[in-house]
């Protein structure tokens, strides 16, 4: 026992040099001996905690990354447990660091990340990380526009304030009432959630998919190189909801389309300290959506109850946003609040959201939606959404003419004839 508490005494030394920022050599080896994460827990104790890591290999350079203060402040046997089931995955050792700087991961890393509350797991053996709020760089209000006869919605991302926030096109919270209806129209080159919060929406499209979404229900769509459908109130009164457009990358414009149905009983919700997360899209909270993208993307449905705290796990460098959908938000360190039908839109830096209701008495509902960015050009015009002019172009005059994705177009109509609300 006495060899242990010396080779973590050494090897505590020897990390708070800040060797560990450079060299190359694993740490905690001797003789190309791993040390283990049994080991590890026995230098457990009170004050900031930082995790080292190493992986398989024993030439990757270890990465530092830091465990949040309260479960710092746990009792030593209570941490103990904790990090037994942080440390499944890879070898690893804990010491005491008054540093308060997380290690951010490999961007690669980060598209499939697993999140449970504050502590990202990466996949493919790369190190766990602290969830790092981001901060709120603008605030969205949203008014309502009527469109037409029985529609309106409220714009936050695609309209004037901003155009787009790579690769969410556009996200829409829509009421929708008949005689207005969506009636046949082409689609290529994106994907799209539809989320019913109220009501029922009946589609029906040029392959024969067709159907009816109701309350709590989920649609995904991936138009890929083309579809041609319809949209229609189903319910009495008014139907409400969301909708957001993805891009797809240039290299899945052409894909085939398919279409997803996620009915409400099959969404994973998780209910947990006053939070309740229902995973549309994407993976939160230790679960995960069976809903499957081709642009990582994670869509939530999230109700912090009063005196509540939310820690939600977002991967680095994606974009995100969040919708109030019922009372009032405070997000990250801003002292101020997002209200009801205001977006709040974060920055790029830090690893996750945190949340709280804005009245300590009250309640907030929210959808946080988060996507990795393309990082390519877009060109957008009506129903098509391509890289280039020439793209949109042809994508026209395919649909004109039946072609490359359009086929089944040909003598097509739906169960809902009418012209297409734009």
């Amino acid at each position: 026992m006495q060899r242990r508490r010396w080779r973590c005494s050494r090897r505590h030394k020897w990390l708070e040099s800040g060797l560990s920022r450079s060299t190359t050599k694993p740490p905690f080896t001797r003789a190309g001996r791993l040390f283990t994460p049994a080991r590890c827990l026995l230098i457990c104790g009170a004050g900031a905690l930082s995790i080292y890591t190493t992986r398989v290999d024993r030439h990757s350079p270890p990465q530092r990354l830091l465990l949040p203060s309260p479960f710092s402040s746990t009792s030593t046997g209570t941490s103990c447990l904790l990090l037994r089931r942080i440390i499944m995955s890879g070898s690893t050792c804990v010491s005491l660091a008054p540093s308060s700087v997380a290690v951010p991961p490999p961007a690669r890393a980060a598209e499939e990340t697993h999140s449970d509350g504050m502590i990202t797991i990466q996949s493919d053996e790369a190190p766990m990380i602290l969830s790092k709020p981001r901060v709120v760089v603008q605030t969205l209000t949203c008014q309502r526009r009527p469109l037409g006869d029985g529609f309106a919605y409220r714009r936050s991302i695609g309209g004037p304030e901003l155009e787009s926030l790579d690769p969410i096109l556009s996200f829409d919270d829509f009421e929708f009432t008949g005689p207005a209806n969506f009636g046949d129209h082409p689609h290529r080159g994106f994907e799209s959630l539809t989320y019913v919060l109220e009501g029922s929406i009946g589609f029906h499209d040029f392959s024969g998919h067709k159907g009816t979404i109701n309350t709590g229900d989920a649609q995904w769509t991936t138009v890929g190189r083309g579809v041609v459908h319809a949209e229609v109130p189903a319910g009495q009164g008014v139907q409400r909801g969301f909708n957001f457009w993805i891009n797809l990358a240039a290299k899945d414009k052409m894909v085939a389309p398919s279409y997803q149905e996620l009915a409400s009983v099959d969404i994973p919700t998780v209910d947990k300290d006053g939070v309740s997360v229902k995973v549309i899209v994407g993976e939160a909270q230790g679960v995960r959506s069976p809903l499957q993208t081709r642009t990582p993307v994670m869509c939530l449905d999230i109700t912090v109850g009063p005196g509540a705290h939310l820690h939600q796990a977002v991967p680095a460098g994606w974009s995100a946003c969040a919708y109030v959908i019922d009372g009032e938000a405070s997000f990250g360190p801003s002292a101020g609040a997002a209200r009801q039908h205001e977006c709040a839109v974060f920055g790029a830096k830090g690893n996750g959201v945190d949340a709280r209701s804005g009245g300590a008495d009250a309640s907030t509902r929210f959808l946080l939606v988060a996507a990795r960015p393309h990082g390519e050009t877009v060109v957008r015009e009506g129903f098509f959404v391509m890289n280039t002019r020439e793209e949109v172009e042809q994508a026209m005059d395919d649909y004109k003419n039946h072609r490359n994705g359009f086929e089944m177009a040909v003598g097509w109509t739906s169960d809902h004839v009418a012209t297409p609300t734009q």
